[in-house]
């Protein structure tokens, strides 16, 4: 039998450090891999961070702007990706839990582009 271990961690309330180093991608939101998006927000992330970077006057101002702008969804995908584990492994064996299963599609996740929200 082959085991992994896949650790599911909790959000972090925030992401800046001494307002003038932040975390992006996975050291910032780190995901199972039941949703598929990690690296997708890992992009997101450097695509909103630029921008909120040249939008502001100081680099404190800005990295606020980026987890403002950032924080929520991936938080939400960071849950959603765990909770498909949970559905996943759970008691319905006979569907493996795939009736429950939500994915980026249904979760509206294709409707976001770091290009255009708000900073």
């Amino acid at each position: 039998m082959y085991k992994w271990a896949l650790n599911a961690r909790t959000a972090l309330d925030s992401w800046i450090i001494d307002d003038n180093v932040t975390l992006i991608g996975d050291a910032a939101h780190a995901m199972t891999p039941f949703l598929g998006h990690g690296a997708a927000c890992g992009i997101e992330d450097a695509v909103v961070l630029a921008r909120a970077l040249k939008a502001s006057d100081t680099i404190a101002e800005g990295l606020k702007r980026y987890q403002d702008a950032r924080h929520e969804r991936a938080t939400f995908i960071q849950g959603e990706s765990n909770n498909n584990a949970d559905r996943m492994q759970g008691q319905d064996t006979s569907l493996f839990g795939l009736g429950e299963m939500k994915d980026e599609e249904s979760l509206g996740l294709f409707e976001y582009d770091p290009r255009t929200v708000e900073v």
